[in-house]
């Protein structure tokens, strides 16, 4: 390393000193300097040779492309329009470079803190996307060209997607108040509405030309990472599946690729997949991470969220322990070992972490939520209260409706003894939605509290007809059937329980358990 590290200050030595006299040889030497993430030697040897030869298009190309990486925007789009205008310059090289320009500067505008409320800077972005469709189109048209120019269509959408979302965030804040009162979700304003259109209609651009891309080459390994996430933006479950299906037949996968791949696919809606078919192809598509990446932090927090959702929770709490003992400050490993303690019920060492993480990571709604969960478990109302309006507010500054911060909102209620108004809310959430699972558990919950044995039979047999059954719809059934004392029911569903997850030692449990409510204490020995 050191050998290579002062090899390559001699080669920048001897580039500044400006040996050889051709044209050609120097922008050689501005070129390797700029691979070699040198920009200011790449821009004074270009300056240098444009003092002898003023107006030179491909000293003036360098030079432009040392001014980008120095991230000096205005000057290097200045001498792009000039190239662009020159007939001796190359026309390849000028539009390329005007269209990653573009996508550059883009990304640069809407990262600005203040873009959302400034009209100059919307301004000089939409300026920026035009000019960039512009070449990037051009781009298409040209057999060599045509794969980077879809591309770079499809990456101004990132950018795009990120004013969008700002666009969101905005109009959240705004309508705020109404929100807390109630009067409206987020979701259904007609101004969130219209952005999230808006938002649909930019993934679907984003999906044709990325389509291209892969018709151009089905190996695009950067494309490949925007299009999952495009069609998971798109709720395109049959392509996420179907893209998945067929990574799993490679090889040599980037952990990268691979873990945004498993994400996407393990946030399939449970009525689409099955949480073991989500599972088992995640574990599948981590088998195409070549043995020398499986050490990549990438891989390794895949495997734990893959231990999650398998409820592997000994193994996942492991494995997050010993990514932490490599990285001690990666956030998501600290998160998923907060949530494997919280599922093995170990809620002060749970807590101990999302109150580092609600330190450390202020605007992550989920943190809060999970720290508030943990805290009611803890009958610490107060803090957990605090903690779940927290998580959605953040929420709805983002343009979410945080439904199971208000949920657990409900549950304090009725710990801090106010009953009337958290029936009031249940039953408004349950009549909304009587197929999420969430949703059904407080309604149980409440009518189990005022003895009301018809209102849980009835909430059961809905129950019952939900197509597909989750496995949290099967725990509610187990459980409702337990509190009517009807241990035939019990059973039934804890078989069901345990044909789904035989690998759990907590379904067997429960069946045994069913088994004894019924005195078949011999078949249960």
């Amino acid at each position: 390393m050191r050998q290579m590290k002062w090899t390559t200050g001699l080669v920048l030595m001897l580039l500044i000193a400006g040996c050889g006299d051709s044209v050609e040889v120097r922008i050689q030497r501005a070129q390797i300097a700029l691979s070699n993430n040198k920009p200011e030697t790449a821009l004074e040897l270009a300056e240098q040779m444009l003092v002898e030869q003023p107006g030179d298009p491909a000293i003036s190309l360098v030079k432009a492309k040392a001014l980008l990486q120095m991230k000096r925007y205005e000057p290097s789009r200045k001498l792009l329009n000039e190239l662009l205008a020159n007939r001796n310059a190359n026309e390849s090289e000028t539009k390329t470079l005007a269209a990653k320009w573009a996508g550059k500067y883009m990304a640069h505008l809407v990262g600005q803190s203040e873009f959302v409320d400034n009209p100059v800077l919307i301004t000089k972005f939409t300026g920026a996307q035009d000019f960039g469709t512009e070449n990037a189109l051009w781009m298409t048209h040209q057999p060599k060209l045509a794969e980077a120019g879809h591309f770079l269509l499809a990456q101004y959408g990132e950018s795009k997607w990120q004013q969008l979302v700002q666009r969101i965030r905005q109009a959240a804040l705004e309508i705020g108040e109404e929100t807390l009162k109630g009067s409206q979700k987020v979701a259904d304003n007609p101004r969130v509405k219209r952005l999230f259109v808006e938002v649909d209609e930019l993934r679907q651009n984003q999906r044709e030309h990325l389509s291209k891309v892969f018709e151009l080459n089905s190996r695009n390994k950067e494309a490949a990472l925007m299009y999952v996430g495009v069609l998971f933006g798109l709720k395109d479950w049959d392509g996420l599946w179907h893209t998945a299906t067929t990574a799993v037949t490679q090889n040599r996968m980037s952990p990268k690729l691979i873990g945004e791949l498993v994400s996407r696919v393990l946030g399939i809606p449970q009525k689409e997949r099955s949480r073991r078919e989500r599972v088992d192809i995640g574990w599948a598509l981590q088998k195409t991470v070549e043995e020398g990446n499986q050490k990549h932090p990438g891989y390794m927090l895949t495997s734990i969220r893959l231990h999650l959702v398998d409820e592997q929770f000994a193994q996942a709490e492991g494995l997050a322990q010993k990514m932490l003992e490599i990285q001690s400050k990666n956030p998501d490993a600290r998160y998923l070992l907060a949530r494997a303690l919280y599922e093995q019920k170990k809620y002060k060492e749970a807590k101990n972490e999302y109150a580092t993480l609600a330190n450390r990571m202020t605007s992550q709604f989920l943190v809060f939520r999970e720290y508030g969960k943990t805290l009611e478990k803890l009958h610490d109302y107060e803090l957990a209260e605090e903690a779940l309006n927290r998580a959605v507010k953040l929420a709805e500054s983002r343009g979410f409706d945080d439904v199971e911060s208000q949920q657990m909102l409900i549950t304090l209620l009725y710990q801090k003894g106010n009953p009337e108004l958290a029936t009031e809310k249940v039953n408004n959430i349950y009549s909304s939605d009587p197929q999420d699972a969430n949703a059904i558990q407080h309604k149980l919950r409440l009518e189990k509290a005022t003895g009301n044995r018809n209102a849980v039979r009835e909430v059961l047999e809905t129950t019952e007809a939900i197509e597909p059954l989750g496995d949290k719809h099967v725990y509610l059934l187990m459980d409702g059937y337990k509190f009517l004392q009807e241990f035939d029911e019990v059973e039934q569903w804890a078989r069901e329980l345990v044909r789904r997850r035989p690998d759990v030692m907590e379904t067997h449990i429960r069946l045994a358990e069913a088994m004894l409510m019924r005195g078949k204490d011999q078949q249960v020995e």
